[in-house]
């Protein structure tokens, strides 16, 4: 099993720096909590950096609804996979699966997943070239 990067080394990379503040408390609490794959550390982590969306009702702007989000943005990505020291393949299996797994929804929408795909296309593109 791979080493996993430790917060305070994490902190000191530029990919963590490029994070909004909010983003770093997201980050921070997830790592902190758990591993960031684990929705409630999500949940929890989104709680801690946006405490204001507790007030809120509406299932659009709801914490899960956030901590989803939050999770699959691309630079929280990067730094989640810094801490779990993934390479490049092995980021670009997990969103090869995440892609997957969301296209077997029963009413997924097929339109909305064709720029993931388009993104998964252009990374293994990227990654034969580098072969």
């Amino acid at each position: 099993m791979a080493k996993k990067m430790n917060l305070t080394a994490l902190m000191a990379t530029p990919e963590f720096r490029a994070l909004s503040t909010q983003q770093r408390i997201f980050v921070a609490a997830c790592i902190a909590g758990g591993i960031a794959n684990d929705k409630h550390a999500a949940v929890a982590a989104c709680q801690k950096a946006y405490p204001k969306l507790m007030l809120r009702r509406d299932p659009k702007t709801s914490i899960r609804g956030w901590a989803s989000r939050l999770t699959s943005n691309p630079r929280i990505k990067k730094v989640i996979h810094l801490h779990r020291d993934l390479n490049e393949w092995e980021m670009l299996r997990e969103d090869v699966q995440t892609l997957i797994k969301r296209s077997r929804r029963k009413d997924a929408n097929m339109y909305v997943l064709a720029p993931l795909w388009l993104r998964v296309a252009a990374a293994l593109e990227a990654l034969a070239g580098k072969v």
